[in-house]
């Protein structure tokens, strides 16, 4: 997976409904907010995920998007409460 075609302005979007809760988020609870769920990939190289490109287009992007990478390797649970790992951004 090379490209991930998502739109920018939705996700800066969702980073928005996300900051008015509260001030960090994971790359989790953002594509929980861009997509309305969240499922990890299990089993998945990072190089073939769809949220682990998303996070590095967030990443690509925090400038633009107003966030910060905080840490990497934050433990999170997805949907289906699979344990997984999200970046932790400063919104």
């Amino acid at each position: 997976m090379e490209h991930l075609k998502v739109d920018l302005d939705q996700v800066r979007a969702a980073i928005e409904r996300v900051r008015v809760t509260q001030p960090q988020a994971t790359t989790a609870e953002v594509i929980r907010e861009y997509m309305g769920v969240f499922a990890s990939n299990r089993s998945v190289p990072p190089d073939r995920s769809w949220n682990a490109q998303f996070g590095k287009l967030l990443s690509k992007h925090q400038e633009s998007l107003g966030i910060r990478l905080i840490s990497a390797g934050n433990a999170v649970r997805d949907a289906l409460d699979h344990p997984t790992e999200s970046a932790l951004w400063q919104l």
